[in-house]
Order: C-alpha cells, then sequence, then structure tokens
C-alpha cells in the first residue's frame, strides 16, 4: 500500500513538474514566440544542484516564496523573505531528494525543481 501511495505521488509530481516547465519555456529558457505580446522573463533555477548547505536562486525578481518538500510531499521548509542572491539554508535536513517549489504573486507556482541533497 505504501509503494503505491510512492508511486502515485511521484507520478503526480512529474506531471506537475512537466506541466511547469512546458508552460510556454522553449529549451532556452525564454517564453515561446506565440507569448511575443508578454514581457520575455528569464527561466529561474536553483543551484547549486546537488546542495550540501544551501540553495540559492539564479532570479529572484517575480518570486514571492520558496517551499521545499521532500518525496513523500511534506513540506519542510518554507522561505518567505525572498532577495536577490540570498542563501537559503538546507543543512540540517537529512540527504535525499527534495522538491523545490518556486511560488510567484497569488502563490503561482513558477516553477518545481528537484534538488539532490548531499
Amino acid at each position: 500500500m505504501k509503494q503505491t501511495l510512492l508511486a502515485l505521488f511521484f507520478f503526480l509530481v512529474l506531471a506537475q513538474i512537466g506541466v511547469s516547465q512546458s508552460a510556454g519555456y522553449h529549451s532556452q529558457g525564454w517564453l515561446a514566440d506565440a507569448d511575443i505580446g508578454r514581457e520575455k522573463t528569464p527561466r529561474i533555477e536553483v543551484f547549486p544542484n546537488p546542495a550540501s548547505s544551501y540553495i540559492s536562486l539564479t532570479e529572484s525578481q517575480s518570486v514571492q516564496r520558496i517551499a521545499v518538500y521532500n518525496l513523500v510531499g511534506r513540506m519542510v521548509r518554507v522561505y518567505d523573505q525572498v532577495e536577490e542572491e540570498k542563501r537559503y539554508y538546507i543543512g540540517d535536513l537529512p540527504r535525499g531528494m527534495y522538491l523545490v517549489q518556486i511560488l510567484g504573486d497569488r502563490n503561482r507556482i513558477i516553477t518545481t525543481t528537484r534538488v539532490h541533497k548531499e
């Protein structure tokens, strides 16, 4: 039962990652040509990956919140004070894989990234 629920969770997470990554971005990290009327925004990435003590964002201008989830789906960390060039401490989390969700205004999901914590 536990394995079935875990497999279902992974399927749902991967589906969400696919939707957030295909929602307007092409491989260069910019909006598709069909969105010419919209402002071009750079793709936000989490680094370093793998991480050991901290994570940072490549761009934080439109980010309001960062949420870190374990692979069971439990939120283990949330950062509400997002600033440019800031490091977010994850050194006390156990080793493993985590999902880092980047949220914009009105809790709109900008992207979800898988991060390996060493």
